[in-house]
């Protein structure tokens, strides 16, 4: 590698430090409900147990967290889970509350696939948010990813590596600040001021949380293009280069 190609990789290198996310905060419930890296509060256990690394909850059983330890409206959320019942007998299952469930909106699996309600029928006019069907099996655990972008208002939620759906949070509804003060994250148990009980026994194995990826600068685009083409060249010389 000449001086040259060396430079470049050192740049290329210096700005792929700026799409790294912040420290991140992981709970893999191997022995507890602490985050593994010491950057984040305990999680509280609402009724589950630990069990060989998952934490096993029951029917409106599951998780809270003090989200004060994040940004509450710039966050990167992977959570590695399955539910139980999927049957579409129990309809709404709740993943995630974002009001201290104090609402019914929040991010829910319904029937077999994933639902953002943004606002509910009690609230004015509904408007349900929807991934493509056949997303959840019983029993069959899956990668859940969430990222809200602070600046953009935007909020994405794939399942997989597959993108389930994304769309502006103009209302702040994937924002946790709502009723709660500190704002408060809530898995897997349903609202409380709602009747009947949207939710489902499952297991869960991590949850890493994390500030929002920030996006690679557009020099960066453009300088990888070029990174290719030293490359090439370096090798097409070597190869040609006589004996």
């Amino acid at each position: 590698m000449n001086k040259i190609t060396s430079g470049l990789f050192l740049i290329a290198a210096g700005l792929a430090q700026s799409s790294v996310a912040n420290a991140s905060s992981l709970y893999d419930f191997s022995s507890n409900l602490d985050d593994t890296t010491g950057a984040g509060p305990a999680m509280l256990g609402l009724g589950g147990t630990l069990n060989a690394g998952f934490y096993n909850f029951g029917v409106n059983q599951g998780l809270t967290l003090n989200a004060s330890s994040f940004d509450a409206a710039n966050y990167d959320i992977t959570l590695r889970f399955s539910f139980v019942d999927v049957s579409p007998t129990t309809i709404w299952r709740k993943i995630l509350d974002f009001n201290a469930r104090t609402t019914d909106e929040g991010l829910y699996a319904f029937n077999d696939h994933l639902q953002f309600v943004e606002t509910t029928a009690s609230n004015g006019v509904e408007n349900l948010i929807n991934g493509p069907a056949g997303t959840f099996v019983a029993n069959q655990l899956l990668d859940l990813h969430l990222i809200r972008d602070g600046a953009t208002q935007q909020f994405t939620a794939s399942i997989n590596n597959q993108q389930q759906f994304s769309f502006q949070d103009t209302k702040g509804k994937a924002i946790f600040v709502f009723n709660s003060n500190p704002p408060v994250a809530t898995f897997f148990v349903d609202d409380a001021v709602t009747s009947g009980t949207e939710s489902s026994a499952g297991q869960v194995d991590f949850i890493r949380i994390g500030a929002a990826p920030v996006p690679l600068p557009p020099a960066f685009a453009l300088l990888a293009p070029a990174l290719g083409l030293m490359g090439w060249r370096e090798r097409n010389g070597k190869r040609c280069s006589p004996a």
